[in-house]
């Protein structure tokens, strides 16, 4: 392991702050373990053309973040779902709006969002082929909570999977001992 300039073999093994797969992969095996895990988080970054009016009142335009669908039946039938490979008919959002407590965040007028969605299936789900159609689905749901789509000037998407492929860290498997190839006595 290659550390400030300076190689240090292992000996017996190798213990790693980071998910196994690219522990493995940054020690030679371009394998690694491939396990997802078996539920995500969807992110959808919005640019707004301004902030949304919510229906609960004004106090809810200034908060930093809003917890939407979090109360627990939903959470459980949201998690239960995801494990069974299905989307969830109520997604748990957690909806950041940072311009909202820094106006540097946006232009001049205009606002920034982000929904981290919660509970959404790794598994059984074409993410590259659905995601769009999901963030739209999921802005449809959102809006008994106040005019959300009609604000809306651009959006970014990432689903689970897109985010696993932006930081492999994420994947999260089960630990597995690496391939006997790279620990060495």
């Amino acid at each position: 392991v290659a550390v400030s300039g300076r190689e240090i073999e292992a000996r017996r093994a190798v213990i790693a702050a980071t998910h196994p797969g690219l522990t493995a992969r940054l020690l030679g095996d371009e394998t690694g373990p491939a396990v997802l895990p078996p539920v995500g988080t969807m992110v959808i970054h919005l640019a707004l053309e301004r902030a949304i009016d919510w229906h609960a009142g004004d106090i809810y335009r200034r908060a930093g973040y809003l917890h939407l669908n979090a109360d627990t039946d939903t959470l459980r039938l949201a998690y239960a779902n995801a494990l069974s490979g299905r989307m969830p008919e109520a997604p748990l959002v957690v909806w950041g709006q940072p311009s909202a407590v820094d106006a540097t965040r946006a232009p001049a007028g205009r606002h920034t969002a982000w929904l981290m969605v919660r509970a959404m299936p790794m598994h059984g789900i074409d993410w590259d082929a659905q995601k769009e159609a999901c963030a739209d689905r999921i802005l449809a749901s959102l809006e008994r909570y106040g005019p959300i789509r009609s604000r809306i000037l651009a959006r970014a998407v990432w689903s689970p999977l897109d985010l696993i492929r932006r930081n492999p860290s994420l994947g999260g498997v089960a630990p597995r001992p690496l391939h006997a190839s790279l620990v060495r006595s």
